[in-house]
């Protein structure tokens, strides 16, 4: 078997992958602006489990904006390769960064529904972790193994 021809395949797989998360990036940000209720509300919770800070409605809604231009950004970028591998970086640590902020609420017993997907959040919860550590896994292969092969050509996709 010829290693080139593996590794070639290994990376459209992991074009592809980090694909669909761009597009679940631009999808949640798309979601939360339709309702963006359930994520205010996880925001208010947190500033107040951390922080011990009642957050005005008026600030959560801000720090919600943020947060969905920023979704909506990084899934923009990737898909039209614009710093693809600083892109993929920044999704491992926003990934990480969700990751880490739900298992809090959840061992607090605090979090009913992440509002990553909008009113779609409370029908996935169950597979809300699931998703999250498949995402993890896909962006830490990407961060580690990508930048060794990666060669930005004029057509933005990955090539040995």
């Amino acid at each position: 078997m010829n290693f080139k021809r593996v590794e070639r395949h290994l990376l459209i797989i992991l074009n592809i992958l980090l694909t669909l998360i761009a597009c679940f990036y631009i999808f949640s940000g798309g979601l939360k602006i339709i309702n963006p209720n359930q994520i205010i509300s996880t925001i208010r919770l947190l500033f107040n489990q951390v922080f011990g800070y009642t957050l005005s409605l008026k600030i959560a809604l801000i720090l919600v904006i943020v947060l969905i231009s920023w979704e909506i950004l990084l899934g923009f970028l990737f898909l039209v390769k614009i710093k693809v591998l600083k892109v993929i970086k920044v999704f491992f640590i926003t990934n990480l960064f969700f990751t880490c902020i739900s298992h809090y609420l959840y061992y607090l017993e605090e979090l009913k529904s992440c509002g990553c997907l909008g009113y779609l959040s409370s029908k996935f919860q169950t597979y809300h972790f699931i998703i999250l550590y498949i995402f993890n896994i896909i962006l830490i292969i990407a961060v580690f193994f990508l930048p060794r092969r990666y060669n930005d050509n004029s057509s933005g996709h990955v090539s040995l």
